[in-house]
């Protein structure tokens, strides 16, 4: 299937429920809500959510990734309940990391993408840079909260690989000129909470009318760019478009499991490997060979996604790309993450609680 511009149907959106979502976010922003408990915080730290076991299996690895890169910066990890086990949380204590259940602070239950947004702002640190659990950082990420840019502006983000349609009803929803930019990988977001509080709370809004805006947007991902866009607030988006990362097959196709993020000068910062998570990924398993990137940043939704050969989905571009060897460094990585992967899968607690949901998914 070839994708050229991020886009979702939109057909089951009536005028009467685009008419709602357009007062209703307009009158979130005027009544100022703020949310029980929640406050700016203090200080730097890592925000991640992860809830059940194929959650808590790449939070492990991407946790043992940041210490092993010297990165000393605390650890949140927000769960819902009994997501997460007490003997889980028990682990975590020797990477220095903090379990906080959500039920504490809010009263329903939130859907996934909501818990990203709600944790950094429940967060006990001003300064939050939030991690997808299947995110690993090629270098120690502290040096971040110092870059100019995000000193100037307060949050920095990352591109996806595509645009969001001209035809799209968001811009129209939110009373925005159509801007020809890329789509947001929310996988990792730098922000203080100080400067930035209301297009956090508008966020907050998108992903509570998840029914309506999911249906034209990918999950929670833009919820966050068109919160800062709607309120005329600045944000700095690193100009380094994505690469992918992954395997050459036997049929010498790519098949790009891995989004290759920055940092604002240009180096490879995060592994954001969304299309093959940890919990599936066999011990010996090595997909990190080939980065893949297009030559011309204006064509970067020429993207297509396609099953891999291992049955996981995966992507390739089209076009004038630019194909390179992912490097020693990279692979050291992948070897380091199949590592701790192996390693956990030994532990006694770990095999009880894949046990318990093997049952618990095949006795519905």
């Amino acid at each position: 299937m070839i994708v050229k511009e991020r886009y979702f149907v939109h057909g089951d959106l009536s005028q009467d429920e685009m008419l709602y979502l357009k007062s209703a976010w307009k009158n979130y922003v005027a009544e100022n809500k703020i949310y029980k408990g929640q406050q700016y915080g203090s200080g730097r730290g890592i925000v991640m959510t992860a809830g059940g076991l194929k959650y808590f299996t790449a939070a492990v690895v991407l946790i043992s990734n940041l210490r092993r890169q010297g990165c000393q910066l605390p650890i949140e990890l927000w769960h819902y309940q009994d997501e997460i086990t007490q003997e889980m949380q028990d682990f975590l204590t020797e990477f220095q990391v903090t379990c906080l259940d959500l039920n504490e602070y809010i009263d329903v239950k939130p859907h996934g993408f909501l818990m990203k947004s709600l944790s950094i702002v429940y967060s006990n640190f001003k300064d939050v840079l939030y991690l997808d659990t299947d995110n690993i950082c090629a270098q120690d990420p502290t040096f971040l909260f110092d870059d100019e840019n995000y000193k100037r502006i307060g949050c920095m983000f990352w591109p996806d690989y595509w645009h969001t349609s001209e035809s799209n009803p968001i811009w129209s929803i939110l009373d925005l000129e159509y801007a020809k930019c890329f789509e947001q990988d929310s996988g990792q977001l730098l922000i203080d909470k100080s400067r930035c509080w209301k297009p956090l709370q508008l966020s907050i809004h998108f992903n509570l009318e998840a029914k309506f805006y999911y249906k034209l947007i990918y999950g929670d991902k833009d919820t966050f760019r068109f919160a800062w866009m709607a309120l005329e607030q600045e944000f700095y988006m690193v100009s380094h478009p994505v690469g992918s990362c992954g395997i050459i097959a036997d049929n010498d196709v790519f098949y790009g499991n891995t989004m290759v993020q920055h940092d604002p000068e240009g180096n490879i910062q995060f592994l954001h490997r969304n299309l093959l998570k940890w919990d599936i990924t066999l011990g010996s398993e090595y997909v990190w060979e080939i980065i893949k990137r297009i030559k011309n940043y204006d064509d970067y939704d020429q993207c297509i996604l396609k099953n891999s050969p291992a049955n996981h989905r995966a992507i390739d571009f089209y076009g004038d790309v630019i194909v390179e060897d992912a490097g020693d460094q990279l692979r050291e990585i992948e070897r380091q993450c199949l590592e701790c992967l192996e390693s956990l899968r030994t532990e006694k607690f770990y095999q009880k609680a894949l046990l318990e949901f093997y049952l618990t998914t095949n006795r519905k």
